[in-house]
């Protein structure tokens, strides 16, 4: 029997039992949705949801320590940026930043290294107990300034030729060389010649 996509039906109780036996297997959820006909991942975490079983980080614990593990192996060995440790160890961002939060007594920053465009400084984690790096200070608006037409000046030269337009006309109309005629008077006699 086939089902249309937007028809909702009813789960069974073999449906039920089976989706709490595969609640609490230590792999990613999307793996078992093979084990249901034309179920998917949002529907077994609903359904989960329903009949009361615990959320899955709670109780899927096995997995989540070789994470921990595996990123306190890594960290052990060279210390990085939360992209950089995810990314060394094959985890999303979010599982290294839980890693990070459950374990912070533990750990300690390093360092803070610029980021390879704009934004903030990132944090440079390592393991052991040491006292944190101080965190630079803020950038100040003048310096924010000068980073800012730095950037354009070498990446957006269109935009940097605009900006200097604007400028040249704002100071002539400053020192008066560049007077712009009222918008009712050059309807009435038109453009200054």
């Amino acid at each position: 029997m086939t089902h249309s996509i937007h028809e909702r039906r009813s789960w069974s109780p073999a449906e039920d039992a089976l989706l709490s036996d595969r609640w609490f297997v230590a792999e990613p959820l999307k793996a078992s949705v093979e084990y249901f006909d034309n179920r998917t991942e949002k529907a077994l975490s609903s359904r989960a949801r329903e009949i009361g079983l615990p959320p899955r980080r709670k109780t899927v614990g096995s997995s989540f320590g070789r994470s921990n593990d595996r990123i306190r192996a890594e960290l052990q060995k060279e210390p990085g940026t939360l992209e950089e440790i995810a990314k060394r160890v094959s985890l999303s961002n979010s599982t290294v930043q839980r890693f990070m939060k459950q374990f912070r007594a533990e750990m300690h920053i390093r360092a803070y290294r610029p980021r390879n465009g704009a934004g903030y400084r990132a944090a440079v984690w390592a393991w052991g107990v040491r006292k944190d790096a101080k965190r630079p200070e803020a950038m100040t608006k003048k310096e924010a300034g000068a980073r800012y037409y730095r950037n354009v000046k070498l990446h957006r030269p269109d935009m940097m030729a605009r900006i200097l337009a604007r400028h040249k006309i704002r100071y002539a109309e400053k020192v008066g060389k560049l007077v712009r005629r009222d918008p009712l008077t050059a309807a009435f006699y038109g453009e200054a010649a």
